[in-house]
């Protein structure tokens, strides 16, 4: 680790803290808040996108299939019961928290903590190239 220069702030000149210690001391507060909030929803039981709008995104996207499948779904009307809803929810939460920590995975690859753009172009050829899910 290479020595740094200690610079004293002035607003600490009586502490006798240094900016650097600040600067270590609030990074260290923010990562712990970080852990805690990663702790906090691992730990949940509950679902991390909620109800109501996943319920509605669903309705959407059947409404779009029924208007564009041509004759075979033309006036008809399609229900959704709850326990559909409930698979549905629960898959794609499941779905997403795998492909963000295939994400992450990739990221921490690169050295990165920060997921990026490239990191989700990689996962898609990746997926593309190896249909069979034999990656996982």
């Amino acid at each position: 680790m290479a020595r740094t220069k200690k610079i004293p702030d002035r607003g600490n000149e009586k502490k006798g803290k240094s900016k650097n210690v600040i600067e270590n001391t609030t990074k260290k507060k923010l990562k712990d808040h970080a852990f805690r909030e990663i702790v906090k929803y691992q730990q949940s039981i509950h679902h991390l996108i909620p109800r109501a709008p996943f319920s509605r995104l669903v309705r959407t996207v059947l409404q779009r299939i029924v208007e564009d499948g041509g004759s075979a779904f033309r006036n008809r009307e399609f229900r959704v019961t709850k326990e559909c809803l409930i698979c549905l929810h629960e898959a794609c939460e499941i779905y997403l928290t795998v492909y963000f920590e295939d994400l992450n995975l990739l990221a921490q690859h690169a050295k990165r903590v920060t997921i990026m753009a490239k990191d989700v172009e990689s996962l898609k050829h990746l997926k593309r190239s190896n249909p069979h899910g034999l990656l996982s």
